[in-house]
């Protein structure tokens, strides 16, 4: 079993993706983050369940709200 796990969420699909690295891990969620596809993403600990990071797109009004928390530095 890999330390972290990536979930995207989408309309179309979901996406899991499963790493040692923290630094890839961070990188396939910030393109997550960063692309219009993903309205939902987070990375967790495969091991404990801990929770890294998150983010969670919303439509609000004219344009999109975007809620982001981290515990990477």
């Amino acid at each position: 079993m890999k330390q972290y796990k990536v979930c995207g969420f989408s309309a179309l699909m979901d996406a899991e993706m499963n790493t040692n690295s923290t630094e890839e891990a961070s990188e396939i969620f910030e393109m997550m983050m960063n692309s219009d596809l993903y309205y939902k993403a987070h990375i967790m600990d495969n091991y404990t369940g801990e929770l890294y990071c998150y983010f969670y797109k919303t439509v609000e009004g004219n344009g999109i709200k975007m809620e982001y928390w981290t515990a990477f530095a």
